[in-house]
């Protein structure tokens, strides 16, 4: 297990990206999920965190490739206001305790002087709830399927950022986006 911090060139991923990214390390098939997974990481450096790890093990993949990133030292307490933050805005809904974790090891991960940490998140319900956190109503994408639709059509970008406890997250949604321009529609 290669230790690594985080900076611009290099992303964390949820369990959701590290399944798909082993799987095509394997040559497994890969399920449309893991395509969209896989294709929105792109050439970017990726790391995990020892959660992600734990979770890959659980799932029976011997010694992943991917790097874990490096906790930062004394970072406990702030991991545990993140993740009670999270906790209070139920992020992934209920049972996802793992998720909210995987997020607090990322944002208190070494990153390299003026970095701000970048997680690729596949799943809806997490990327709902941070979306929420920062002020995008997920409920209200006028007309959009999903997060990562409504960002790349409406602010051209493929993420958004997050403020936990103070501290700063890039949050790109693993999502399928439509191409070309899309007729929106209004909300009454």
């Amino acid at each position: 297990m290669l230790l690594t911090q985080l900076d611009e060139d290099n992303v964390a991923v949820d369990t959701q990206i590290a399944i798909a990214l082993e799987a095509r390390r394997r040559g497994d098939e890969m399920h449309a999920g893991h395509e969209v997974g896989v294709e929105t990481v792109g050439d970017r450096g990726v790391v995990a965190t020892r959660t992600v790890i734990d979770e890959l093990h659980a799932r029976d993949v011997e010694r992943p490739t991917i790097r874990t990133v490096e906790p930062r030292p004394g970072g406990e307490a702030e991991l545990r206001a993140i993740r009670a933050e999270l906790d209070r805005n139920k992020v992934g809904g209920p049972g996802a305790q793992m998720d909210r974790q995987i997020i607090a090891e990322v944002m208190t991960s070494q990153t390299a002087s003026g970095a701000t940490a970048t997680i690729v998140v596949q799943d809806g319900r997490v990327v709902n709830g941070l979306a929420r956190m920062a002020g995008i109503r997920p409920d209200r994408l006028d007309g959009f399927r999903n997060v990562a639709e409504y960002l790349r059509h409406t602010r051209n970008t493929d993420r958004f950022e997050v403020a936990i406890a103070g501290r700063r997250l890039h949050v790109v949604p693993a999502q399928p986006v439509r191409k070309g321009p899309l007729r929106r529609t209004r909300r009454l």
